[in-house]
């Protein structure tokens, strides 16, 4: 039976399900794969939450989901000017169907829904070379089609070394995750500075005020409206988002910590960390709202923190929160589908990773 491409049929659970199962399956031996709750692509993915599963891509053989392409319209602004690009995540084929062209019918697929909405690329993160996954050479092959920016990168602060170190696969990298887990033991308390306290929906005017102004120093920066950036921030039930107050009462940043499970060589509790505070803060509100953030993953069992590096955070803050860099990790890949001219200008992007 012929493979179709054509929009996901299915609900969250499905998803959730198909993607988590298949990346156990490819990496059990050498990489690593999320457990995701049904409700990540919703939160992620705003159309899909709203009903609308017409940007997933995905590939069926009958009735039967063989691949699937999740992505979701990303407003963005490049160089300044407004653009349409496509945020897209965990292509996954069927772990018993790989190698048979799946993957380049969904490449083929976003290609022509990023041409239905007018958008000139989609945007995503991608295995760095060194680093176990598939996604590097598949993009790779799409020749001039796409590019790769090299920051941000991540960097990460362990913070149950033992826990950590036993989901890792490479015994050097098993040492040095113990070895960083002591590193990334609790901080004194007397060393926070500011405010931070939960956000509250009447937060949203001043954290989506901070969000345009810290937009701008950004080549590649996203654009969303307040509408957008509330559903990012109070979204029931997945990130903990937290505000850090200034003295007279306004805000001056904010953060999103979100926490799921990651299968290794055994199974270990991740955080990612958004961090949102313009430049012109303080290094000490920066510094306090991140360690703030990784409190909040701590407190939910957190064995490693991820966030990401300049430019998106200051390599200040982070060596002061305990991180450290990891040279082989994720790049922000492009996948180009119109060519944008000002793309060869970019060297600050933004981006959140996930």
């Amino acid at each position: 039976m012929a493979i179709e491409v054509r929009s996901f049929e299915g609900d969250a659970t499905e998803l959730a399900a198909f993607v988590s199962r298949n990346w156990q399956i490819q990496y059990r031996d050498d990489g690593y794969a999320p457990v995701l709750n049904p409700r990540y692509f919703e939160w992620m993915m705003p159309t899909f939450a709203s009903g609308d599963a017409s940007n997933i891509i995905a590939a069926y053989e009958g009735r039967t989901l063989v691949g699937v392409m999740p992505s979701d319209p990303l407003p963005m602004t490049l160089m300044g000017q407004p653009i349409m690009t496509l945020g897209r995540e965990y292509l996954t084929v069927d772990s018993g169907r790989l190698r048979g062209g799946i993957g380049r019918l969904l490449r083929e697929g976003l290609g022509a829904r990023c041409r239905e909405i007018g958008a000139r690329f989609a945007v995503g993160f991608v295995n760095a070379r060194g680093m176990a996954g598939k996604g590097r050479s598949f993009w790779n092959s799409m020749a001039a089609e796409r590019v790769v920016i090299n920051r941000p990168s991540q960097w990460i602060r362990i913070l149950d070394g033992v826990k950590a170190s036993a989901a890792i696969h490479d015994r050097f990298e098993r040492v040095s995750a113990w070895a960083c887990g002591v590193y990334g033991s609790p901080l004194a308390k007397g060393i926070r500075t500011g405010h931070v306290r939960p956000y509250k929906d009447s937060d949203l005017p001043a954290c989506h005020n901070l969000f345009l102004t810290h937009m701008r120093d950004y080549d590649l920066a996203y654009r969303w409206d307040d509408k957008r950036l509330q559903h990012h921030l109070g979204f029931p039930g997945l990130p903990t988002t937290l505000v850090c107050e200034e003295s007279d009462g306004g805000l001056a940043g904010f953060a999103v910590c979100y926490v799921f499970d990651l299968v290794g060589r055994h199974s270990m509790r991740n955080a990612i960390i958004d961090i949102f505070i313009p430049k012109t803060k303080k290094l000490s509100q920066k510094i306090g709202l991140l360690l703030a953030a990784v409190d909040a993953a701590r407190a939910q069992d957190a064995h490693l923190v991820v966030a990401l590096g300049p430019p998106v955070n200051s390599a200040a803050a982070l060596f002061a929160g305990r991180f450290v860099p990891v040279p082989m990790s994720y790049r922000l890949l492009l996948a180009v589908f119109e060519a944008a001219p000002a793309l060869k200008d970019v060297r600050r992007s933004f981006a959140i990773f996930r």
